[in-house]
């Protein structure tokens, strides 16, 4: 009977770890990122440390995405990027009604590095528009390896089951370097 009460004490203690672990596990399998415009929220994709200064950063994606800055004469449904603020991209698909694809690339300077998230802000249902998206986060990763070699880029765990995707064909040449 001694042993009961630390055993009993022991199993509780045990049982709420777990609890505490799986709920903050499931909780953070929907990790969500908060943009500092108008709080815009959206599905984080990836997270980068680059070994560089944010402004470098900024202009070696801008530089290295290689999208067109506006959509002008673009065609429907084609990306284009734009600069929000000095530490913000809003990557986006040309719309009519304004219901396309956005998705947020954000820069943190941090001490020594820059932190570089990628959130999906609004993702339509269209098949042709998540293989774009798709080919859009390869690319980005090959762009923050062509700035800093030595990048430490992390992918959300539902973006790796999508590596065995296909690109499509001229869908912005991310069959170039992604490793």
């Amino acid at each position: 009977m001694d042993l009961f009460a630390p055993l009993l004490l022991t199993l509780l203690a045990v049982s709420g770890a777990v609890t505490g672990i799986v709920v903050a596990l499931r909780s953070g399998g929907e990790e969500r990122a908060t943009g500092a415009i108008g709080g815009e929220q959206g599905l984080l994709r990836l997270t980068a440390d680059v070994h560089t200064g944010w402004e470098q950063t900024l202009l070696g994606l801008i530089r290295e995405l290689g999208l067109p800055r506006g959509a002008g004469e673009l065609r429907y449904g084609q990306l284009y990027v734009e600069t929000r603020s000095e530490q913000r991209l809003l990557v986006r698909s040309r719309s009519e009604i304004g219901r396309g694809f956005v998705g947020a690339i954000d820069l943190e300077p941090r001490r020594g590095v820059t932190r570089v998230s990628y959130a999906i802000l609004r993702l339509p249902g269209d098949e042709g528009l998540h293989a774009q998206v798709l080919d859009l986060e390869l690319h980005l990763i090959a762009s923050l390896r062509r700035i800093d070699r030595d990048v430490n880029a992390q992918l959300a765990a539902d973006a790796l089951r999508e590596f065995n995707r296909r690109p499509l064909v001229g869908g912005g040449g991310l069959e170039q370097d992604i490793d």
